[in-house]
Order: C-alpha cells, then structure tokens, then sequence
C-alpha cells in the first residue's frame, strides 16, 4: 500500500446527531455529511474533512448496530484486497486504517463528487465517456494484475473527478466483494452483490470467478452509457433469473430511435455472454475492441 498510515489512537467524540453536518468525529475528522447507502446498513460511511490535512476525506467503518462476527472478518479481507492495489491509477486510495471503539475503519481519499450514474446525467459526449471506460478497464487493469476480482463495480462504486473538463479522472472504489480470481463467494456475498450488473456466475456459482467476471459489468456499465438503461429490468430476482437464463437483447432492436452502431452493439453483446468463455477474456482484449469505436451511434 503506498501512502497510507497505520492509526491505533482511539478515537473520542463520536457524536453522530441528525444529519451528521459538522460534527466532531474525534479530534482528527469533522463530518461533512453521510454518505451511507440506503441499502446498506452494514457500514457507516461519511465525508469529512481531516484537521491535520485540511483535506477532504471518506471514512468507513462497521456499523456498531449490525453485530456479525462475519462482517468484521470480510471488512479486514475487504482492506486486505484494496491495500494490494492502492495508489495505483483508476484506483481510490487508501490513506489510514485504525480502530474506533473497537470497530475497524478506513480513510480514503476523496475521489471526486460524482459517481457514474450522476455523471451520466449530464454528459453525452462519445470522447469523454470513451475516456471514462478506458480509464475503468485500466484500473481492472491494476486488480486483475494482482489477481484480484472487484465484483461489484456498479455505477456507485466508479467515482469521477470532473476538475479537468476534456480529462476527467475515474477512480474504482469498494472492495467489499472482491477474491481472488478462481474462487466463489458465499450465498450472502452474491445477495450483497449489485443485480443489474451481476454476470450469472455470481448468481448461480456455476463458474468460478475470473477476469471475465468483471468484464461482464464493465458490458452492463457499457450498455448503460450507451442506452441508459441496464440490459435487463424487474424485480431484483427477475433481473438476476434473467442474466442467467434470457439473452441480452440486441441494442439496435431493442433501441432503433438511438441508431446503435453494429460495432458497439456487437461488443456490449460479447461482454454480455452467458458464458465466460465466450466473453472478453482480459481487460486489454475488451480495450483493443472498445477503442476501434468511432462512435456509439450512426
């Protein structure tokens, strides 16, 4: 890990209160605002602001509420895993590990305000959103290079830094789910999983993970961009039933007001495959196809 600190100090004067603004977490942080996700109430997370720094930060730690012996052990794989590839490019980093009243937490840097699904609100252009997947498959790049497989890269996990309008940077987040490549997770891993970019492995265990996993979601985040939808909608066990047993829809059927392009439809679907051994099978195989497109759309 490059740059981080090892924090043991306990930490004193938590005092949480209605919407977190500005409230002292011990003498190092100030909050900022919470940044925990409705769905997962296992974690805490906050923006805050580091008095020995100045600098913003994210802070995650274990939810003293959920006790789950579990949960603590898969945080520690969780640091473990995104220890191995902090400060790489495309990659947020880690800057502090510690302990609060007895619950492990991590200091990240602040990566940037937007996550993809806000930055996709407001951004069309095919050069700046074919530097945004370039710079996701480079940070895949840096996992799989470790043997690693991230398993939840959905739109809330890759964060955006807009500070260079023609250069945005795009960093991954959240090693929650990460293993190593060749493993299979438990079932209460897969159900933590994201569903509308879960390649059928993660739901059915019949492979186990690989490169290909992830390549998998970058075509789903890549069908997304492209259509503003992902492949597959409904309850969250039809859309996993579906990425098991339906064919993905071929884009230009599915969406002719758009005018998709045979070539961008034709690599969202090999990203899509059922079958791993019919996907991308490296981060720069998926690269080499994604960057011969010209554009998107006709």
């Amino acid at each position: 890990m490059v740059g981080a600190r090892r924090f043991s100090e306990t930490l004193y004067g938590y005092m949480p209160g209605p919407g977190f603004a500005k409230n002292v977490f011990a003498k190092h942080f100030i909050l900022e605002g919470n940044l925990t996700e409705r769905k997962d109430r296992n974690f805490d997370v906050y923006l805050a602001t580091d008095r020995r720094s100045n600098s913003k930060v994210v802070l995650k730690l274990r939810n003293p509420r959920v006790e789950s012996t579990h949960l603590d052990d898969r945080f520690l794989v969780e640091i473990g895993y995104h220890q191995e590839v902090s400060g790489k490019p495309n990659i947020v980093t880690i800057l502090e590990v510690g302990k609060h009243e007895g619950r492990d937490f991590i200091v990240f840097e602040y990566a940037g305000p937007y996550t993809l699904s806000s930055f996709l609100e407001d951004q069309t252009l095919f050069a700046i959103l074919r530097k945004i997947v370039t710079q996701i498959l480079n940070g895949l790049r840096m996992i799989h290079a470790r043997g690693i497989v991230h398993l939840d890269l959905n739109p809330g996990n890759i964060i955006i830094d807009p500070a260079d309008a023609e250069q945005p940077i795009v960093r991954i987040h959240d090693f929650g789910l990460a293993t190593r490549s060749g493993r299979r997770l438990s079932s209460d891993a897969v159900r933590a999983g994201y569903v509308d970019i879960m390649a059928p492995e993660q739901v059915t265990g019949e492979y186990p993970f690989s490169p290909s996993t992830d390549l998998y979601q970058v075509g789903a985040l890549l069908h997304l961009i492209v259509t503003k939808t992902f492949p597959f909608l409904g309850t969250d066990q039809e859309i996993m039933i579906s990425h098991v047993c339906r064919p993905v829809p071929s884009l230009r059927e599915r969406f002719p007001e758009l005018h998709i392009t045979t070539r961008t439809d034709a690599l969202v679907l090999r990203a899509l495959e059922k079958d791993p051994e019919m996907r991308f099978r490296s981060w720069s195989e998926f690269a080499n196809a994604f960057m011969s497109l010209e554009s998107f759309y006709d």
